[in-house]
């Protein structure tokens, strides 16, 4: 029995220090510590703002993150992909990514707020000074996001929990302080923290990048790169609407408060969700990083994220209704049904994400397009159809039901990616943007350690 369990120790010891898997575990924890304070915000903000105000507060802040994801030009996904190659330009690379997605960013949110926006979200300020006060969110959110990407792709995973828990820390103080500003709360206490952050970020950034420090380009570091981003942008940009703009829908749909209790219980979702994106975003890099351990890569961080978001989905199935008690009463009917249909839904996504991951790293955007613009439609036509009559909890059927025929999908796919080999030139080898380990296979050649 105690051979058994120090075996078993053993065997978690090496999981959890195995490089490759480093990453991973990392932003894992990075999810627990962002959902931890998001379940806090959300319900400190359910309890200080009235439903009306949360409902377009939330409406303006998954419209941001929206706009952001489009403007972004697919920038997120593809920086870990790239940099690890760019050498020395790796920095000339992310300096042009800003320059060219943040005033995209700008322009794309200024005429959405003026064009497309709901009431709910114009209600924010209204069509001027909201106009403006919503283009720079959009600029700011897309500058933040992108340096989540580059610290991963750099492999400086140790600053993302660090950076993303002292929003969540600065939000939640933010949204107290603010509370008396009503429909201003959320939108001021999710963009204030970024003036802050992203200065910080970037010098980190600009001098892990120094040239001086980095060798040449992988060759063919950048073959291929406009046809993988503008294919994997259409992809992104439909999977954003079937996502982050979920809950805007909803409240166009059914009205500021039915799309507040949804927006709760979504954004309580959304943390399994990103987590398990964000794992799928470390196996972009560390497949990269190392293609002769592709498969096992892959295998170890699929076993993660299934135990992950099965936990979760296990989880909230006992303790959704003590859990929605934290927020309001009025959100515990039907909230949590729904919290039960969404969390079981991340299950089946979390194949498909990491099918995903695989197939940026091989360069695949074809597989990426499929999946992704298949999920958008059956999600969006599903809740036209459905919500109108049968409310929040019909959208959660819809996106449960959309989830499980495309992780189908991205199961059957995914082997066929693990066996294909990268579009483009590929310097398997080659020393990269943050790898301290002159690669694994060396040090085994020669008897070392890595």
């Amino acid at each position: 029995m105690m051979a058994a369990a120090r075996r078993a120790g053993l065997r978690l010891r090496a999981l959890a220090g195995d490089p490759q898997m480093r990453g991973g575990h990392i932003l894992l924890l990075n999810a627990a510590i962002t959902g931890v304070l998001g379940l806090v915000f959300w319900a400190i903000s359910s309890r200080v703002v009235s439903s009306d105000a949360l409902g377009s507060g939330a409406a303006w802040v998954g419209a941001v993150m929206t706009v952001s994801s489009v403007c972004q030009l697919n920038s997120y996904l593809l920086l870990p992909n790239y940099l690890g190659r760019a050498g020395r330009r790796g920095r000339r690379l992310l300096l042009i990514t800003y320059a060219v997605t943040v005033p995209v960013s700008a322009l794309g949110g200024w005429l959405y707020f003026l064009l497309l926006a709901p009431e709910e979200v114009v209600a924010v300020g209204g069509p001027r000074t909201g106009g403006l006060v919503f283009a720079a969110a959009c600029a700011l959110w897309t500058v933040f996001t992108l340096q989540d990407a580059a610290l991963a792709g750099t492999r400086r995973y140790g600053l993302i929990p660090w950076e993303n828990g002292l929003y969540g820390l600065a939000k939640l103080g933010l949204l107290v302080g603010l509370a008396g500003t009503g429909i201003w709360a959320l939108p001021l206490a999710t963009v204030i923290p970024l003036l802050v952050l992203i200065p910080a970020i970037t010098v980190v950034l600009i001098r892990r990048l120094s040239p001086a420090r980095l060798p040449e380009p992988e060759p063919g570091a950048f073959a291929g790169m406009a046809r993988m981003a503008s294919i994997d942008w259409v992809g992104t940009s439909a999977a954003a609407v079937s996502t982050a703009y979920l809950p805007v829908l909803v409240v166009q749909i059914l009205g500021a408060a039915q799309g507040a209790a949804f927006a709760v219980v979504w954004a309580l979702v959304q943390a399994v969700d990103m987590a398990v994106g964000a794992v799928s975003l470390s196996a972009t890099v560390e497949i990269v990083a190392a293609r002769e351990h592709t498969a096992r890569i892959v295998r170890g961080l699929l076993v993660r994220v299934l135990l992950f978001s099965g936990a979760a989905a296990v989880g909230a199935a006992l303790l959704a209704r003590p859990l929605l008690t934290l927020y309001a009463p009025t959100y515990v009917d039907p909230g949590a049904e729904l919290l039960v249909i969404l969390t079981l839904a991340s299950v089946p996504r979390a194949v498909t994400s990491l099918a995903l991951a695989v197939a940026r790293a091989q360069r695949l955007p074809g597989h990426i397009l499929v999946l992704q613009v298949g999920m958008t439609v059956l999600v969006v036509a599903g809740t036209l159809v459905l919500v109108p009559g049968t409310g929040v909890i019909g959208a959660g059927v819809v996106w449960l039901g959309a989830q499980l025929v495309v992780g189908v999908a991205a199961a059957f796919a995914l082997p066929r990616l693990l066996r294909a080999r990268p579009a483009g030139p590929a310097a398997d080898g080659a020393t990269r943007v943050g790898d301290t380990s002159t690669t694994r296979s060396t040090a085994d050649a020669t008897g070392g350690t890595s």
